[in-house]
């Protein structure tokens, strides 16, 4: 909804100052009318493409995260035996030196 509503209200101000443009270097209404629909076909396909890559981008960004998380969780069970052998070694330790 968010992208919808922006590039919306960018395609009325900058179709509308475009238009403004061209209305003020000539009266020909075609040519105003010209200017008008390629303002339309370059902006959409220019907010299209933005979006596109935009989008494209955040979904690169959470599947890295993703695999990150994969590859921690496979870790764990590593982790607690490692833990577990430390504390058994620490607590020889400690009751070595009692």
């Amino acid at each position: 909804m968010r992208p919808s509503v922006f590039c919306a209200m960018d395609g009325l101000v900058s179709n509308f100052a475009l238009i403004a443009g061209v209305a003020g270097g000539t009266t020909n209404t075609r040519v105003i009318a010209l200017g008008g629909v390629a303002g339309l076909a370059a902006g959409a396909l220019s907010m299209a493409g933005g979006e596109y890559v935009s989008v494209a981008g955040q979904r690169e960004l959470a599947q890295a995260e993703i695999a990150v998380e994969r590859r921690e969780l496979h870790r764990h069970p590593d982790d607690a035996v490692a833990a577990g052998v430390t504390f058994g070694v620490g607590s020889l330790i400690g009751a070595a030196g009692l």
